[in-house]
């Protein structure tokens, strides 16, 4: 069956270049590939709030500036009068696709200015006929008494300057200079017979800072296999790109996700007559996976620049068209059973336990520091961490429970939100409007949010009452829309993830994470009700985010302990020196399976069992001690930022005792409880695309049964965790065992509205 194209988030992002409802609430913090800027002004970041001040385009003044962008470019238009008619004289190109900015200028004259005295360049180097020259920042080349430049470029740096450390400067022409001078060590004049035309100014080491030692000696004569990287970025920056088409589409059958990039080039015609090389990019983030295992298939070769960007090296291949598969990323065909467990005294208890809890959940926290039970943010949130808790409970009390914490559906309205608009592509999305009221109209934290409500929505249809579900989907497919809106409008071709903020300010992993959990869940919905321009968007979003999570996991590839805690803010890329429990996310289930199957288990349990504990002694009683920072309900906080991480990983991943697990917590939530519960005896990972109806562990019999309707004939996967020996197995076919880990997989034959029993019982 051929596939089906579509046109993907080139058509429908701002990326990192939003705004909030206006052009004049626009945050350019995280800059380009390389550089920062603010307005003409650019910096190299280092860290985070950390960064090289690099000066300065400096062009006449008197003119008004205008910003054109795209979700990889931002097009600058300096407007001049001439006359009474306003006319554009420079251009200047900002992109994600290249290390460089490119100036179009219509004067005679580029001038690039530092910020003072001593930290302009020292020594400059030219290619002239009879080699490279070193110059001293005193040195006035002139066309007339030193020839013409033998290729189109000069390197600057700043070995003994006032800077800590050395970012040599690489400049590359269209047309040859008539004269290069530095004036008071603070400007750099270049002035040509007719116009600059096209100048583009790079970090010719990327964000990679030199020592002042290695470059001091650059002072006498510049290293041949520097004068080569110059000459080779000359001709690569010819062809500069500007523009990214990206298409999609979705390969059910191998379960992937076809990516394809064209890039648009402005060709610079030269008085060298070089040919520019077409060199397109690969985001950075799909590199680190790359590099790190993950199943990424790249059709054309990709090779290394030899520049390092903000997070990570920068590759490309031959040509304009890049065309790339993920995997789908999360395992959307499974998730992890409740379950019911009969004929023990403990856990009756606990099963009382969290039906009082059910009915009121005094301990939630949905990230913001206000808790309405009534309102639709805080109920969908309910919903996504404890809807599959009320599975635990039978009959009448089942159905309390989920009226309960389902009570503010009937506020799934559109007066419940606010509608924001992207004034560069006049596009709207949606987010709950007591977000944050406190302090006004917010756009940070929008992805954590509505990810949360998408989630909670998926959970309702799947372990609450799905008929009541569907409607509601399908009456409330506006706002849903509105929701994902999100994602669509201000995703990163880079980082191949989400902003947290509107105007890219900062990225989250943990908002990443429940951004990727609404979208399983939407998905979901999505294969379930035929609904195929969601479910392909969302495969599309999840195939890369699944990518940015697998390589924050991984940041480098050298020490295995490290995460990264956010991934930018001002421009720098935050990695933590251990796992921390925001990137492990509470009650994240779909999370957990996936991180287990991308190989973190290890690293986890040595976060949880080792680093941890020993950086937070008596963590389970003094958590009040370790979180700090947040004001508003601070237990609430604790437990979400802190406790249940720790708590469900250890209960369900770890298997920890069910007598350990009771002795760290007396005021349990109820999706402690029910990870506890599930922990405690044999763990059924369920197939989704289905009815789920029942799971019960009867302690005393020894025997697991699951309980599941059709939605279609299929067989479905279902596997069961346990450290106990199955003796018999009903309802499975096609099983596998791998007993040294405990793991029993099968499939399960369904028919369209028939009720599956599948029994196990245990030694």
């Amino acid at each position: 069956m051929a596939l089906s194209w579509k046109k993907g988030l080139s058509r429908s992002s701002i990326g990192r270049f939003g705004s909030l409802n206006r052009k004049e609430y626009f945050d350019n913090t995280n800059g380009f590939l390389c550089w920062n800027d603010k307005g003409l002004y650019a910096e190299v970041p280092l860290s985070v709030h950390k960064y090289q001040e690099m000066g300065f385009f400096n062009p006449p003044l008197e003119y008004i500036h205008r910003k054109k962008k795209n979700w990889v470019t931002v097009k600058n238009d300096l407007l001049y009068y001439t006359g009474k008619a306003l006319k554009s004289k420079i251009r200047f190109y900002q992109t994600l696709l290249s290390p460089a900015f490119l100036y179009d200028i219509d004067f005679n004259n580029f001038r690039w200015t530092w910020m003072a005295g001593n930290h302009g360049a020292n020594n400059f180097a030219l290619p002239l006929s009879s080699g490279v020259k070193t110059c001293e920042c005193s040195y006035i080349y002139s066309k007339e008494k030193d020839g013409k430049l033998k290729e189109p470029w000069m390197l600057l740096w700043f070995s003994t300057t006032r800077r800590l450390f050395d970012v040599p400067m690489l400049l590359v022409f269209q047309h040859n200079p008539k004269e290069i001078k530095i004036v008071s060590n603070e400007h750099l004049d270049i002035t040509f017979n007719g116009k600059a035309g096209y100048v583009a100014v790079m970090p010719l080491f990327g964000n990679e800072v030199l020592n002042k030692e290695i470059t001091r000696e650059w002072n006498e004569r510049l290293p041949n296999e520097i004068s080569k990287k110059c000459s080779k970025w000359a001709k690569i920056l010819m062809n500069f790109p500007v523009g990214n088409e990206e298409e999609f589409a979705v390969d059910r059958g191998n379960k992937r996700v076809l990516i394809k990039n064209k890039t648009k080039f402005i060709r610079i015609k030269n008085d060298w007559g070089i040919k520019g090389e077409e060199i397109s990019p690969l985001p950075p983030v799909l590199v680190h996976a790359l590099q790190r295992k993950y199943d990424v298939k790249i059709q054309q070769k990709a090779f290394p620049l030899e520049l390092k960007t903000k997070i990570g090296p920068l590759y490309g291949i031959k040509g304009n068209i890049l065309e790339y598969s993920l995997p789908e990323g999360p395992d959307t065909a499974k998730t992890i059973a409740p379950v019911r467990i009969r004929e023990d005294k403990l856990f009756d208890k606990l099963n009382n336990k969290l039906y009082k809890y059910l009915l009121d959940p005094y301990l939630t926290f949905g990230g913001d520091f206000t808790y309405d039970p009534a309102n639709i943010q805080d109920t969908l949130h309910n919903l996504r961490i404890m809807a599959w808790t009320t599975k635990s409970l039978a009959g009448e009390k089942r159905k309390k429970a989920l009226a309960s914490i389902s009570r503010g559906l009937k506020n799934m309205v559109k007066s419940s939100y606010n509608v924001y608009t992207e004034p560069e592509l006049n596009s709207r999305y949606l987010a709950e409007k007591t977000i944050f009221d406190n302090k006004g109209l917010v756009d940070y934290d929008l992805e954590w949010y509505n990810g949360m409500q998408l989630r909670g929505l998926w959970a309702y249809y799947f372990f609450g009452d799905r008929k009541k579900a569907i409607d509601l989907i399908k009456r409330k497919k506006d706002i849903i829309n509105g929701l994902l809106n999100y994602y669509k409008i201000f995703s990163d071709w880079s980082t191949l993830a989400c902003w947290s903020s509107a105007r890219g300010i900062i990225t989250m992993v943990d908002g990443v994470n429940y951004s990727w959990e609404g979208i399983v869940g939407l998905n979901r919905i999505s294969r379930d009700l035929n609904d195929k321009e969601t479910y392909e968007w969302s495969s599309y979003l999840l195939a890369k985010m699944s990518a940015f999570i697998f390589s924050a996991w991984t940041p480098d590839g050298k020490n295995k302990d490290l995460t990264v805690d956010l991934v930018f803010e001002r421009g720098g890329l935050n990695i933590s020196k251990h796992l921390n429990e925001g990137i492990m996310s509470a009650c994240s289930l779909d999370l957990m399976l996936f991180l287990e199957r991308m190989g973190m288990k290890e690293k986890i349990r040595k976060y949880t069992f080792e680093t941890m504990p020993k950086t937070c002694p008596e963590w389970y009683r003094k958590y009040k001690k370790y979180i700090k920072g947040f004001p508003g309900h601070i237990e609430q906080i604790c437990r979400h930022y802190f406790l249940e991480p720790h708590f469900i990983y250890r209960a369900i991943m770890f298997r920890e005792s069910t007598k350990n697990l009771l002795n760290y917590d007396k005021a349990l939530t109820g999706q402690v409880i029910e990870a506890i519960m599930v922990g405690a005896g044999p763990i059924a990972i369920i197939p989704t695309e289905a009815i789920f109806k029942e799971h019960i562990w009867d302690k005393k019999s020894r025997i697991q049964t699951l309980i599941f309707e059709g939605i279609n004939n299929k067989l479905l996967p279902l596997e069961i965790l346990t450290r106990n020996k199955p003796v018999k197995m009903d309802g499975m076919f096609k099983m596998t065992a791998n007993r040294k880990a405990g793991k029993f997989s099968g499939y399960i034959q369904m028919r369209y509205g028939e009720e599956t029993k599948i029994t196990i019982r245990y030694s």
